[in-house]
């Protein structure tokens, strides 16, 4: 009988302890690189909302959400045209190449980039592409332009003991924003710790000619990025752990404290007006799109957890 209930008792044990094993883990769902579309009205970004990081298009009041991209690839990091009809992203995984689509979605077309890693893309008024470019599998970064149907494919950024990232274009095309860091070949945190401790937020002619530092030595957390009317550069930055927006005159070299948020900020985009800020954000490991009014600081959750 003693035999007999350890047995059974053995038995139960082995069932439970079966059924928590298999209980089905969610995933957290990721929210990335909101960015403002030119008129304002809409914020497109990358989730993993329905499984594989997708592009989604959304209403600056959270309706007429819409997803741009077909399940073959994961996407990433959409930025809009200028005229506010088209899309470009990241798709796949070694390599990450380019892609545009209709803002609406349906008219997906590859910018092929054979043998080099695409991604960071930034489209400009005068049909050109700008982006992070890198040989598959090496580093450092560097930057590349090249034309939006794919042709003239041109590195501008060959200086090998820096690794450049984040190029955004100007209002008039004329000029490209980065970020540069000193180019080390370690372990992936080790490498991330130096550029961040080496960075720099810079400005070159769009050729790549004429590179000029405007912010030295700084522990940038989100990339740089353009007003609408280009006249201001904004970045975000820590104070005393705290992420803080900051703002600066392009033609100047005195940043301004904006506003301070909350949690890990991971990219940001100002409305065309310059009314609100958008951002994505994790906050006790949730991950949401947010927009703020900027004067008065009230924040509203876009989508997410």
């Amino acid at each position: 009988m003693k035999k007999q209930k350890i047995s059974l008792l053995f038995f139960f044990c082995t069932i439970y302890i079966q059924s928590v094993l298999c209980q089905p883990t969610s995933k957290p769902i990721y929210y990335f690189n909101p960015q403002f579309s030119p008129d304002g009205h809409s914020i497109a970004f990358e989730s993993t909302k329905d499984g594989k990081s997708s592009i989604y298009t959304i209403a600056i009041d959270g309706t007429n959400l819409k997803k741009i991209t077909d399940t073959i690839f994961n996407y990433g990091q959409p930025a809009w045209s200028p005229d506010g009809k088209s899309l470009i992203y990241y798709g796949s995984y070694r390599p990450m190449q380019l892609f545009t689509n209709s803002s609406k979605g349906g008219e997906q077309q590859q910018l092929a980039t054979p043998g080099f890693d695409a991604y960071q893309p930034s489209w400009s008024v005068q049909n050109k592409i700008a982006f992070n470019s890198r040989a598959i599998g090496q580093t450092p970064n560097e930057i590349a332009v090249m034309n939006t149907d794919g042709i003239g494919f041109t590195k501008i950024t060959p200086d090998e003991q820096y690794d450049y990232s984040s190029p955004k274009w100007s209002v008039d095309g004329k000029k490209i924003l980065f970020q540069r860091s000193i180019a080390i070949r370690k372990p992936w945190k080790e490498e991330m710790m130096q550029k961040k401790k080496s960075g720099v937020i810079m400005t070159m002619n769009s050729d790549g000619s004429n590179q000029r530092v405007l912010i030295p030595n700084l522990e940038s957390e989100v990339a740089p990025f353009w007003s609408q009317d280009g006249n201001t550069i904004y970045y975000i930055t820590k104070q005393d752990a705290i992420p803080c927006v900051y703002s600066m005159k392009s033609d100047q070299n005195e940043p301004e404290l904006m506003l301070a948020l909350s949690g890990i900020i991971y990219s940001a985009s100002i409305s065309p007006d310059g009314k609100y800020i958008t951002y994505a954000a994790e906050r006790e490991k949730k991950h949401a799109v947010y927009v703020m009014e900027i004067k008065k600081k009230t924040e509203v959750k876009l989508i997410g957890d």
